[in-house]
């Protein structure tokens, strides 16, 4: 008998013995229809990439029903439905995450495979090695020579570590942390006549335990030492209407209340961000990108030479007509509108003694010599709906909204309030989805604009005019979505949406329930009602509200916006109550309870006890005793 085909014939079948099938998700059984899968994952996806230093990943998706599931081992509870939602532990690396489900005498087995990027801990720690990409400055940098520099890597701990700049200094040592021994750094001052113009990448060096040198890593950006007296620079903004960010970095987000126009003062630059200085108390950061480094600018010189106030019906208007474009801010309390004007020498010309419905007056206050504030107060029970700034030339144009004269009715307790109403995500059913996913495959757009219409319904029967973002089959980008609600001049902007959690927080020591989030001030007002609301009519944790910075309720300055996070879809019993068209009916009726709360406290507290019992008794009867959704029966 030839041995080599049998060999290799047995080969074959060891590897499709012991080759387990990928777990399928709703991309794959859709393109199978009527095809039965005992274990499905619709999340993570298949070869997933997870963020570095995940030590656990949360997993979900559906079997055939009760039973026993274990992954990697480890027993999962499952729902009756045969959906679950588990967390189990990861490492550094691609991690097969390998599904046992038995049902009766049968035993079914998948597969999902998903990496967690990074480097491994365990063997970085064992032998000398400095951790790529960790080392300072990861981006381009400037200082002033007397100012203090932290220069820091991350590394195998409990080592000698070095960093090089020459020709300013050779190596210096650097400290470890204390309590995070594999951070080393060193904070110094250099010094006059340490001048680094050119720029230049620090080295940094790790040495074993008998001192001998082992590898080295370069930092990612160039570090230039600028004379004391050259660090502060004008630079020319590149483009209009820009934020500053809090910190300096990417993730640091926004400072939400503050626009950069024109020239702003730069001092030095960490990791490719410059620090911009409006003043001495607004201070933030830029993306090098964003700004010209090259063209010679000076600061404006700005005269506010007059303001002028208009009003149209329910709109103030606050004209302030500069001799330049400039850079400012706002901020509001319940009471008043603040404008802060940056590089402006003065205001000449203006009327404190203003009158209109929502304003009683203006005030003027000189910050510093080159900033000034005006201040427009509210008349006694009228509160700002909105606002709107635009640029003409060189004039700065704020719009301040109060509400409109409504002609609400007992009937009608809404009549005429026109709300846009936006079903967040856009159809996509390949992954990676738009949007959020639930353990049986629902997609998060298809059941955001089946509530989007239900809402619709419930506003409408209390006299509302509502209308949407879009319609079912439609992709729209958000700012598309902002420019469509605008165009319908709303009083109010509601985004519809269904939560998730990032991928290595742990789903089950957590209360899920409904959150929001707004943008403007004006929204606060407006998330309280709603989540009085929802905590009275619907049985789910209260997760609060929050600001946010999400472009939906960004971009609608000139209304109170909200984004509403109904509930978490990945919870298999959460995801079931999307199924039972009374349960989109009790949100919709509740989301509708919190506009009558904002809009018409007076009918809502004389009527809506009333009108929602039926609707709660209908949940508390039908949905969340139902023993197949309860969170309580798991199997």
């Amino acid at each position: 008998m030839n041995k080599i085909p049998f060999l290799f014939s047995l080969l074959f079948l060891t590897v499709e013995i012991f080759a387990l099938p990928v777990a399928p998700s709703l991309e794959v059984r859709e393109k199978h229809p009527g095809r039965i899968y005992p274990i499905t994952v619709e999340y993570p996806p298949e070869g997933a990439k997870i963020n570095e230093g995940a030590k656990g990943i949360f997993i979900f998706g559906k079997t055939l029903g009760p039973g026993l599931l274990t992954i990697n081992g480890q027993k999962i509870d499952l729902y009756a439905t045969g959906a679950y939602l588990g967390y189990v532990p990861v490492k550094t690396g691609v991690n097969e995450l390998v599904l046992e489900y038995a049902n009766g005498d049968k035993t079914y087995q998948a597969v999902r495979k998903v990496e967690v990027q990074g480097v491994d801990k365990d063997e970085y720690f064992k032998t000398p090695r400095l951790l790529e990409g960790t080392a300072f400055p990861r981006g381009d940098s400037e200082f002033a020579n007397t100012a203090e520099i932290t220069f820091k890597v991350e590394a195998s701990p409990y080592h000698k570590v070095t960093v090089s700049l020459p020709p300013l200094f050779e190596e210096m040592e650097l400290e470890e942390e204390v309590l995070n021994p594999n951070i080393y750094k060193k904070t110094v001052v250099l010094g006059p006549g340490k001048i680094l113009n050119k720029g230049k990448k620090p080295v940094y060096r790790i040495y074993n335990y008998s001192g001998r040198y082992k590898n080295k890593v370069t930092a990612g950006g160039k570090l230039k030492i600028i004379p004391e007296e050259e660090i502060l620079k004008p630079r020319k903004v590149r483009g209009q209407n820009l934020r500053l960010r809090l910190q300096p970095n990417k993730i640091g987000g926004y400072d939400y209340q503050t626009r950069a126009f024109n020239t702003v003062l730069t001092e030095g630059k960490i990791n490719g961000f410059y620090k911009v200085i409006l003043d001495e108390n607004k201070i933030g950061y830029m993306d090098e990108t964003l700004l010209d480094e090259n063209k010679k600018v000076s600061l404006p010189r700005n005269i506010a030479w007059q303001i002028a106030t208009e009003e149209d019906g329910n709109k103030t208007t606050i004209i302030i007509k500069n001799t330049e474009r400039i850079s400012f801010s706002t901020s509001q309390t319940d009471q008043s509108f603040s404008i802060i004007l940056y590089n402006t020498q003065a205001i000449n010309t203006y009327n404190t003694d203003v009158q209109t419905k929502l304003v009683n007056g203006l005030e003027y206050e000189v910050v510093s010599p080159v900033t000034k504030k005006i201040t427009a107060r509210f008349k006694s029970g009228k509160r700002l709906r909105g606002f709107n700034y635009k640029y003409d030339e060189n004039n700065l144009i704020f719009e301040l909204f109060t509400s409109r004269d409504f002609k609400f009715t007992d009937k009608q307790p809404l009549k005429d309030l026109r709300i846009v109403l936006d079903p967040g995500h856009s159809p996509k059913r390949t992954v990676p989805y738009d949007g959020a996913v639930g353990p049986s495959g629902l997609l998060e757009y298809e059941m955001n604009y089946k509530l989007a219409l239900a809402v619709k319904r419930a506003l409408e029967k209390y006299g509302a005019v509502a209308t949407l973002t879009k319609n079912e089959k439609e992709t729209l980008g958000l700012s598309d979505r902002t420019y469509r609600a605008s165009l319908s001049n709303p009083d109010l902007f509601l985004s519809l949406h269904l939560n998730a959690l990032p991928d290595s927080i742990n789903p089950l020591k957590r209360e899920l329930g409904f959150s929001f989030y707004y943008y403007y001030q004006q929204g606060i007002p407006l998330a309280k009602a709603m989540e009085k609301s929802f905590s009275k009519n619907i049985g789910l944790p209260d997760n609060g509200y929050y600001q946010a910075d999400f472009a939906v309720v960004r971009g609608m300055p000139q209304v109170p916006a909200l984004l509403i996070e109904s509930l978490y879809m990945m919870v298999p019993w959460q995801e079931e109550l999307l199924k039972r068209q009374r349960f989109i009916d009790l949100l919709a009726s509740t989301i509708a309870e919190g506009v009558l709360y904002f809009e018409n406290p007076k009918w809502a507290q004389k009527n809506i006890s009333l009108e929602m019992e039926s609707h709660r008794k209908n949940l508390e009867e039908t949905i969340l005793k139902a023993e197949d959704i309860n969170s309580n029966e798991k199997r």
